[in-house]
């Protein structure tokens, strides 16, 4: 019965092994990677804020444009150039309120930081409606809760020439796979590494060898996985059997 008790913690011995070196993998480029951060980014100038990779604060102007011939108002965040517009159509200055932009400066992958041109490149930004709660009276007074923003405009169903409104936009990444490889100490993007050409046939073959590694690892976890419960069953039944036997003599 002893030999069935060490081949059992043998088993298990082989699975938490095979997990440990499935977990060593993970500085590859080969599988998806996911990029968190525990921060706060905020807006100092409105304290509103976020705990995505990315915050974004757009600042756009109710203006005059040309398309066609023909005057229209479009909503800019710069200054569209007037010179060839009539008198009528001519457009105020922008305020001196700005669009911004705030990056996570603890994004990680792997416990690994990643390069901010990832989250430039890569991001996705999805807009918010913030909690306008913390607002400071000096940019309350000035403008009200318009939609998922603020705007300054007397009449939001009907802004004028020169109307200023806020919004904000959060920062996703989707799940990357093969877009990034760990090189200099952090997740870059596999295009931007300046490298030459025997550092990226290794950088190849290291690919390749790390999908090997995994699958193998993949077919071990699978393979002791089943042999331990396989095992676990037979001292179970040889249990139950012997203990059977030994209350029928």
């Amino acid at each position: 019965m002893m030999r069935w008790w060490v081949l059992l913690c043998l088993s298990i011995a082989m699975f938490v092994a095979t997990v440990a070196s499935a977990q060593d993998d993970d500085f590859t480029n080969s599988d998806p990677k996911v990029v968190v951060t525990k921060g706060i980014l905020k807006d100092p100038e409105f304290r509103v804020e976020s705990r995505k990779l990315g915050f974004r604060r757009d600042v756009e102007m109710l203006q005059w444009t040309r398309e066609e011939g023909e005057y229209v108002m479009r909503w800019r965040d710069a200054r569209i150039p007037d010179e060839s517009f009539d008198a009528d159509h001519r457009n105020p200055p922008m305020p001196l309120l700005r669009s911004a932009i705030w990056l996570s400066d603890d994004a990680t992958i792997d416990g690994k930081p990643v390069d901010p041109a990832v989250l430039m490149s890569l991001g996705q930004w999805i807009r918010m409606r913030p909690s306008f709660s913390k607002v400071p009276y000096r940019w309350s007074r000035r403008f009200e809760p318009d939609g998922d923003g603020m705007s300054n405009s007397d009449n939001p169903l009907e802004p004028a020439i020169g109307d200023v409104r806020i919004t904000w936009s959060e920062m996703f990444v989707p799940t990357l796979e093969r877009q990034v490889v760990f090189a200099n100490g952090m997740w870059q993007l596999t295009d931007s590494l300046s490298i030459d050409y025997a550092t990226r046939e290794q950088l190849l073959r290291q690919s390749h060898q790390d999908e090997a590694r995994i699958t193998l690892n993949n077919f071990l976890f699978r393979f002791w996985s089943w042999a331990a419960m396989t095992l676990f069953a037979t001292l179970l039944i040889a249990r139950i059997y012997l203990n059977y036997k030994k209350a029928r003599d």
